[in-house]
């Protein structure tokens, strides 16, 4: 099985896509007048990379990096 290995701390299993969405929900006064959520209802209207995490090291990386970083984790045991 194919996974990515962090080129900076070496270990594997952690790499995160980070991305920022903005939803639009609809909204409805609940019984006291505040706003309510239907969050059922969603829809994405903007999103965008960020980069690529490692969750063991914090370290960032760019998606053209990716392609380095993927091993076979069974010619690496």
């Amino acid at each position: 099985m194919k996974t990515y290995k962090c080129p900076s701390c070496g270990k594997t299993g952690g790499m995160r896509s980070v991305e920022t969405e903005i939803h639009q929900y609809p909204i409805f006064p609940n019984d006291e007048g505040n706003k309510e959520y239907d969050s059922t209802n969603s829809k994405c209207i903007y999103g965008e990379f960020e980069c690529i995490t490692c969750v063991h090291c914090n370290d960032e990386f760019s998606e053209s990096q990716l392609a380095g970083m993927v091993i076979d984790e069974e010619e690496e045991q």
